[in-house]
């Protein structure tokens, strides 16, 4: 009975330690550190407007590059742990082919005040404020969006658009595909124990986030987009693996999507790519061309413009 009673014991403190370790990493993974900003758009000689705006009872700091008025406005969405500066690369090649631009800093990111830990929840939250934000506080009030995410902010870009019909075109790059595949990622080999502790994680933010998981993969959302879709990945991409750009590429199948993988391409330098700058801004060019045709005729199409 004796040594029963110790196994149960073991067993219990065993779970207990598990329920505690994984509620942890739970808060760990979804912590950020605040890393502000060094540069602006001055350093890459771009003209800009520096505006500040709310999100959920943050205050967030953002750039406005105005150019072409004729051309859309393209809303830059950066990645974890990530700011506005990091979106500049972007922003500098963009701005050379015409495009009006809106740069941000997520809550707890660069500039913007804070957070205790942030989620795809609450990005999603910053860039519905801060479309709000470009809707009623600037003159781009009625101009074609587009959208341009990087990793976390390629995922928010994901769920955004599916609410957004209105959006001309998005993209998706370097992002991942589905929750479960990104943790995955992280425990590398260690199957067991992903197989051991995702589910405990899962039910950890559930609560903390007050949202199913499950309603929350990124793919899913991209499903359900409207507007023209252009994925990009690296093959040597550290954080995230090839599964989640075929996950993407499986349902962006409109013949008006575009992919796009770079086999020396790393996670944060895409950019650097003359194949990238160059396709992408084709892509966008295309579609605001479509969208001049729309406004012009008053009907809409996605066809590919010369």
């Amino acid at each position: 009975m004796t040594v029963i009673i110790t196994t149960l014991g073991i067993i219990l403190l065993i779970i207990i330690a598990m329920l505690l370790l994984t509620r942890y990493m739970a808060y760990k993974f979804l912590a950020v550190k605040l890393r502000p900003k060094t540069k602006t758009p001055a350093d890459f000689q771009l003209p800009y407007e520096s505006v500040q705006f709310e999100s959920e009872g943050r205050l967030l700091n953002g750039w406005i590059i105005r150019n072409n008025p004729q051309m859309p406005l393209v809303i830059l969405v950066h990645g974890w742990e990530s700011n506005a500066q990091g979106m500049l690369p972007h922003a500098q090649y963009l701005t050379t082919a015409g495009f009006n631009l809106f740069l941000y800093d997520a809550r707890g990111h660069g500039d913007s005040q804070p957070e205790d830990y942030m989620s795809l929840v609450r990005f999603t939250e910053d860039l519905e404020n801060a479309y709000r934000f470009v809707r009623h506080k600037t003159e781009f009030n009625n101009h074609p969006v587009m959208l341009l995410g990087h990793s976390m902010g390629g995922a928010t870009v994901c769920l955004f658009t599916a609410r957004h019909p209105e959006i001309i075109a998005v993209v998706v790059s370097s992002a991942f595909a589905r929750f479960d595949l990104m943790i995955r990622d992280m425990f590398k080999t260690h199957t067991i124990l992903f197989n051991l502790l995702y589910p405990v994680l899962v039910s950890h933010w559930e609560r903390m986030l007050k949202v199913k998981m499950e309603n929350w993969h990124p793919a899913d959302h991209l499903a359900r987009v409207q507007c023209p879709v252009f994925v990009a990945f690296g093959g040597q991409d550290e954080m995230f693996t090839a599964k989640h750009f075929e996950t993407f590429t499986g349902v962006a199948t409109n013949e008006r999507d575009e992919k796009l993988w770079l086999p020396e391409g790393h996670h944060r330098n895409l950019y650097e790519f003359e194949l990238y700058r160059t396709s992408v801004t084709n892509f966008l060019v295309r579609y605001a061309k479509a969208n001049l045709y729309t406004l012009m005729t008053g009907e809409r199409t996605y066809a590919s413009l010369p």
